[in-house]
């Protein structure tokens, strides 16, 4: 377990062609945890791309809030993000974990080709909505939507009603962990 690196990217829609990250929150096992805001890039004329309402109403993007609190530059934000994973990784972090990892993975390979900057992760992502829904067909949990919110109440973690990459991360690992444990129990035979 002390392998997962939990990821998590909020998004200005659902495309990584045409949309990009506004959010990236990743969180180690061990407690290590990376978060950046980042800027939407900026159109050939100069300003800001737009964000679209959808986006907005799930994860509160304000350009002036981002700005208040920090928000970067892609690049920035990438580079920093590789620094990061390069450091976790001589801790034994390589293995990323996401809940839709198809969903963040297309977005991070599309930010890691926009940015040019390469992000050392294993290429076998690990799923936590796999894994829940696997946990609901065999009767491990109690069935309902495979969706983050479900995961955090079979767990009974905090999540914030605006999306948060950073919080997202951290119940997508420890709601896979607890998965985990879940389906071990069930296999092992009693004595």
């Amino acid at each position: 377990m002390t392998d997962l690196i939990a990821i998590d990217t909020e998004t200005s829609g659902l495309n990584p062609a045409t949309d990009f990250i506004l959010a990236l929150g990743a969180v180690t096992w061990t407690g290590a945890t990376f978060y950046r805001l980042i800027l939407p890039p900026r159109t050939w004329w100069g300003t800001r791309k737009k964000v679209g309402a959808g986006a907005i109403a799930v994860n509160g993007y304000n350009l002036a809030d981002w700005k208040k609190r920090g928000a970067v530059e892609a690049r920035e934000a990438a580079r920093s993000f590789a620094l990061w994973l390069g450091q976790i990784a001589k801790e034994g972090a390589r293995r990323p974990l996401a809940h839709n990892a198809g969903f963040d993975r297309a977005f991070l390979d599309t930010f890691s080709t926009q940015t040019n900057t390469h992000f050392p992760l294993n290429h076998r992502w690990e799923c936590s909505m796999a894994a829940l829904t696997f946990a609901q067909r065999a009767g491990i949990v109690r069935p309902g939507p495979a969706s983050l919110d479900h995961l955090a109440r079979i767990t009974a973690q905090e999540r914030p009603k605006i999306h948060d990459a950073l919080a997202d991360a951290k119940v997508s690992l420890h709601g896979y962990a607890h998965l985990l444990n879940l389906s071990k129990k069930e296999r092992t035979p009693a004595p």
